[in-house]
This record gives structure tokens, C-alpha cells and sequence, in this order.
């Protein structure tokens, strides 16, 4: 019988707790230990401004601008104050925002593209357009611009002044050297308006896609070579081919 008293040897007669033996090779796997949690390796400063500015993106082309930091916060799942740790302003946010999508995204390339007289105006345009349409076919670039319209910020007026006016420019003066040999001496308004015509092809294509989710048929690249075809048709006198090599 086992007592609470101690035998002749000094020891008690209570039972003692058992020992907590590490599991043995071949145990069964209800009998393992669960496995330690290993963290998962910290983002650099810039990694986590980078993912930022991608959920933001993604929270402006489908919510627009109305929304606060709060907002934007919630749909990426982080706090506030992390948000404002790399951005100021909801402001801030808007124009690194802007900064990434549209003009990070301008092609050096594009300028001596359409200058290059030893092809001919209408290859030149269809080159420009396909290398722009694969920055330009994607749903935050159309929605994002939209939104930015729509909310006044002065941003977007900068980044057409800035890139479109100088790419209308150099299509104008293309146009003109293949209509009549000679060289343009100035861009008006009125050459650009008519170039903004082309353009908004591509940009209700867009609307239509993004925006209203319509089912558009046949692809973005083919719907801009029938599109800059027929604009090229409506010269006249026909356009100059470029020279024989």
C-alpha cells in the first residue's frame, strides 16, 4: 500500500511525475512533435515600399481615388501607419503611382522608331503602337489613367504634355515628310487633334476591355494596324514611299 509517509530508505511513497521522453525514430506520427514555426525572412525597406505601391495600383484601378489610406490599408491587410511610414500623403501615394505605370514605362526607343525614314510611315506607326499596346493593355494602366481623370489630379494633364505632345510632334512631321518630301517647320494644334483621333481608337479598345469588361473580338495589336491603315488612307496627296536601299 502507498502512503504519503517515507520508507526506512528515505524515500516518499508518492508516485513521481513521469519523464517526457523525445519521440524515438520509426514513432508514429500523432506521437511527434509539431514542427517549430520558422519565421519567414524580412523584406529589404524597398521590397516593402515596392508592395505597397503594387496593392495600391490594384486599390485605385478597381476603387478609384475616393477611398482613404484606411481603405487601402484594409484591402491590403496591413496597418496604416506602415502605409504612411514610405508614403506622406494619399497624394504621394497617387503621383509614385502614376510615376510607375505611365511613365517608368516610356520607351527611349519610340522616338528614333517613328523617325526612321528607311520604313515606311504606316510599318513605323504599327510598330510604335505594338510595342505601346503591351504597357498600355492592362487593366490598371487604363483604369488608373481614367480614375485620375475623373479626379482632377494634375498628374495625369503632366504626363500627356510631357510624353503624348512630344510623340504627336514627331508623327506629325513624319506624316508631313511622307505626304510632300519636305520637312515640317512647326506642329499646330490641328495636326495634333487629328493625331489624338488615331489614338482614341486605342484607348476606347481599352475603355471597352477594362472598364466596361465588354468582350472585344479579335486582339488589341490587330484592331491598331486596321485602325492606323484606314487613318493613312484618308491623305492626300498618298504617302511618299520610303527610298529603295
Amino acid at each position: 500500500m502507498i502512503n504519503d509517509e517515507s520508507d526506512s530508505e528515505g524515500r516518499s511513497g508518492r508516485l513521481a511525475p513521469a519523464k517526457v521522453r523525445p519521440p524515438k525514430r520509426g514513432s508514429k506520427a500523432g506521437d511527434e512533435q509539431p514542427p517549430r514555426r520558422v519565421r519567414s525572412p524580412r523584406l529589404t525597406s524597398g521590397a516593402r515600399k515596392a508592395l505597397i505601391l503594387e496593392g495600391a495600383m490594384r486599390f485605385f484601378a478597381e476603387n478609384g481615388f475616393s477611398g482613404t489610406i484606411r481603405d487601402l490599408a484594409s484591402f491590403m491587410g496591413v496597418s496604416s501607419p506602415l502605409i504612411f511610414r514610405y508614403f506622406r500623403t494619399k497624394e504621394d501615394l497617387i503621383t509614385a503611382a502614376v510615376e510607375t505605370l505611365y511613365v517608368q514605362k516610356i520607351d527611349s526607343e519610340w522616338i528614333n522608331m517613328l523617325s526612321d525614314r528607311s520604313v515606311s510611315i504606316e510599318q513605323r506607326l504599327k510598330r510604335f503602337y505594338r510595342s505601346y499596346i503591351l504597357v498600355s493593355d492592362d487593366y490598371r494602366w487604363i483604369r488608373v489613367a481614367v480614375g485620375a481623370g475623373l479626379a482632377n489630379f494634375p498628374v495625369m494633364k503632366e504626363y500627356l504634355n510631357s510624353f503624348m505632345t512630344p510623340i504627336f510632334d514627331r508623327i506629325a512631321k513624319e506624316l508631313h515628310f511622307a505626304r510632300t518630301g519636305e520637312e515640317m517647320e512647326k506642329v499646330s494644334q490641328e495636326d495634333r487633334e487629328l493625331l489624338w483621333h488615331l489614338h482614341s481608337s486605342l484607348v476606347y479598345l481599352l475603355i471597352r476591355k477594362h472598364i466596361y469588361r465588354s468582350t472585344v473580338t479579335g486582339n488589341t495589336v490587330g484592331h491598331m494596324d486596321r485602325s492606323i491603315h484606314h487613318f493613312l488612307q484618308g491623305f492626300v496627296p498618298p504617302l511618299v514611299d520610303p527610298p529603295a536601299e
